[in-house]
């Protein structure tokens, strides 16, 4: 067998048996508003770009894999595999109360490489002015967790209980890729989105002797395939006919970036159940069954759309800095769920973010090759509790650390830092502090075979 075979097949086995042992084992959510629509939508940016605000439309790398605008896969000059995770404190308070909790998840799996052998692009007497990159993996699309209870004294009847428990998780299993001409790059991304979950309302009596509970359980799986598009575009400024490899590197360039969907329907398949038990009820078996209808049905997911910039540049031609800034709208007022009545509003966000690398040129302090990165973001989340739209904002600092490995290829250990607030007018709100942790492991001969002497 090819060696790149060989190892694709390992990677691939890796993946798999990850997902089994982490999905079921890691805390995934706990948060009262993933209550509404599909949950909390996880980001597609990894742990560097999310520490930069989450800024992608315009961002392109080298050494990193930017899902979220797929032209960037072109840009890839080595094979780079991406995981990470992340662990979330949240601070819940309203009303001069507060609780607090713990989650964490697995962020991503990801593979990304060139599909040109970039040996022998350094190496051929003919520079094609085409690049090819391409990019597969698995990453979680929305994360559902929560358990929240309310009281109220209703006449005649006295205390009643109402408690809300929601669990579940869908992902995504995707393939991106994209093409080069000189420095315009398109690409695509298509996934496949998988996943399920339960929502529960339980209802108690607590005064009536020997009252039953109620219980309204819906039960829901989905599949089906989204995509999206993606345009980059990269002004060398300065450029001139006499600059070599040497001299067009140190260039400042601008990178302007595009990326959307239209509507993406998917298969649901749901079962609503009302049941009434005792008032011992735990949330395992249901008593007796009042009603058990089954649904197949189709769900439609938003149309989005996002545009950037980011612009680097060498300082003292030596000190790497790039910054950039992000715009996103999502159509969620498209959404529909056949499962559940509820209205989700059309939704922002505004991203702005840096990095800046202190000596690119230096071979022995290992903090002037650290990344160090920042940022801030904005926005309307869609979700809509009691004719009020939540707003997501934070700011967000970040680590790179290079990891010395056989071969001497760029790859990173990088370091997340995100504090933000989700909230609305006279609701809840939810102070997170989420910690994101990944890995960028690059090589320049996994998926070719080479001899070199």
């Amino acid at each position: 067998m090819p060696i790149y075979w060989s190892k694709l097949s390992f990677i691939t086995l890796f993946l798999l048996s990850t997902v089994v042992v982490f999905g079921q084992n890691v805390p995934k959510e706990n948060s009262p508003y993933s209550r509404y629509g599909l949950g909390n939508i996880n980001p597609t940016e990894f742990a560097p770009l999310q520490s930069m605000g989450g800024i992608s439309a315009g961002y392109n790398n080298p050494y990193q894999l930017n899902l979220t605008n797929p032209a960037s896969t072109a840009f890839l000059g080595y094979t780079s595999f991406e995981t990470g995770g992340f662990a979330k404190y949240s601070v819940l308070s309203a009303n001069d109360e507060s609780a607090s909790n713990w989650s964490g998840n697995i962020s991503h799996f990801a593979l990304g490489f060139p599909l040109r052998n970039p040996l022998n692009k350094a190496f051929s007497r003919e520079k094609s002015p085409f690049d090819y990159g391409m990019a597969l993996g698995l990453i979680p699309y929305s994360l559902t967790g929560y358990d929240v209870e309310s009281t109220s004294t209703l006449p005649s009847i006295g205390e009643v209980r109402y408690k809300y428990l929601g669990s579940g998780a869908t992902y995504q299993a995707f393939l991106n890729t994209s093409i080069k001409y000189h420095n315009l790059a398109v690409g695509g991304h298509v996934g496949y989105l998988f996943g399920s979950g339960i929502d529960e309302t339980a209802i108690y009596f607590n005064d009536l002797e020997n009252a039953f509970s109620n219980i309204l359980r819906d039960e829901y799986s989905l599949n089906g395939f989204i995509w999206r598009l993606g345009v980059q575009y990269e002004f060398i400024i300065g450029k001139t006919p006499e600059d070599d490899a040497k001299t067009l590197i140190e260039r400042p360039r601008l990178v302007l970036g595009a990326y959307g969907n239209s509507g993406n329907n998917v298969n649901i398949i749901g079962n609503s159940i009302a049941a009434r038990t005792n008032s011992f009820y735990t949330g395992s078996n249901l008593d007796t069954i009042v009603s058990s209808v089954e649904i197949e049905d189709i769900m439609n997911l938003p149309s989005e759309f996002g545009i950037g910039f980011t612009y680097s540049l060498l300082t003292d031609k030596k000190r790497r800095i790039k910054f950039g800034s992000d715009f996103k709208i999502g159509q969620w007022s498209q959404y529909n769920n056949p499962l559940r009545n509820e209205t989700l509003a059309n939704s922002w966000r505004a991203a702005v973010g840096g990095e800046m690398v202190p000596n690119t040129n230096s071979y022995n302090r290992y903090t002037d090759l650290m990344r160090y990165r920042v940022g801030f973001h904005y926005g309307a989340d869609p979700r809509v509790v009691n004719g009020e739209q939540l707003t997501d904002y934070g700011l967000t600092l970040g680590l790179g650390l290079p990891l010395k490995l056989p071969r001497g290829m760029p790859s990173f250990m990088n370091l997340g830092l995100e504090a933000g607030k989700l909230s609305a007018p006279n609701l809840l709100s939810e102070n997170y502090y989420k910690i994101n942790v990944g890995f960028t492991l690059n090589d320049n001969t996994w998926f070719y075979k080479q001899k070199f002497n």
